[in-house]
């Protein structure tokens, strides 16, 4: 785990904010050696709300990776919030 950071920052450096975020949920299983996952694309709650939501869908033997979308000029891209892509190398 990486140590944990804190600096005061100056608010008005701020340009633009999301007050209805869109989130995905990757739920990850082992499959054959390799992962197989399941995909949803949430809306209409705040990062609590959808982390109690993947939860509560995630089934047995699965694990799940929560991601913030943001829509910027050359496409969506995702911020991770919180698990671990057993993909990622």
């Amino acid at each position: 785990m990486t140590e944990l950071r804190a600096r005061p920052v100056d608010t008005r450096d701020t340009r633009w904010e999301i007050w209805h975020p869109a989130f995905r949920v990757y739920f990850w299983r082992s499959l054959d050696g390799g992962w197989m996952s399941r995909e949803f694309e949430i809306s209409g709650g705040d990062v609590v709300a959808v982390l109690a939501w993947a939860a509560d869908h995630a089934e047995d033997g699965e694990t799940y990776t929560l991601h913030c979308v943001v829509e910027a000029p050359d496409g969506i891209g995702l911020v991770r919030l919180t698990g671990e892509d057993p993909t990622r190398t």
